[in-house]
């Protein structure tokens, strides 16, 4: 039995920001988790290629479209799990964490929060700093914000 361990939980929810019972609560709904424990370990795979990744001190060029190496391998082995999954629901949650830990892995925290897709589900971000570079100063006094987001 694969479980997250401390480091691979204190990753998600200081450097990711990654709201860790809003997770969990997901993962262990009742379509899911027979597959929770594959969840888990491409989860740990994951954090794994991004700290290998800032180890080394690749820092992905965001004016290009290029995916860095730990990108590329996030998605290869989203791929060959993803025909590893009972069902289709985990599938749609695997492939929302993959696209948190790819955003993550592109420009951290800026880009994992400022970029979120509208998926059927996405992990909450829980956002408690403020987020380096900003404008706040150029917006006008007024702003109107638009926000999709699931149901929870």
């Amino acid at each position: 039995m694969i479980v997250l361990s401390l480091e691979d939980k204190m990753f998600m929810s200081s450097e990711m920001k990654i709201d860790m019972k809003h997770l969990d609560a997901k993962l262990n709904e009742n379509h899911i988790r027979a597959d929770k424990n594959k969840i888990e370990k491409a989860i740990s795979l994951y954090i794994k290629e991004i700290t290998d990744q800032n180890e080394l001190g690749v820092v992905p060029d965001r004016f290009l479209d290029i995916d860095s190496e730990a990108e590329r391998k996030i998605d290869s082995y989203t791929n060959e799990l993803l025909g590893n999954l009972t069902n289709n629901s985990s599938w749609v949650v695997l492939d929302s964490i993959r696209n948190v830990f790819c955003s993550y892995a592109f420009n951290g925290l800026h880009q994992l929060f400022t970029r979120q897709v509208n998926e059927v589900w996405h992990p909450k971000i829980v956002l408690d700093e403020i987020l380096e570079p900003n404008d706040i100063e150029k917006l006008p006094n007024i702003i109107t914000i638009y926000r999709g987001t699931d149901r929870e």
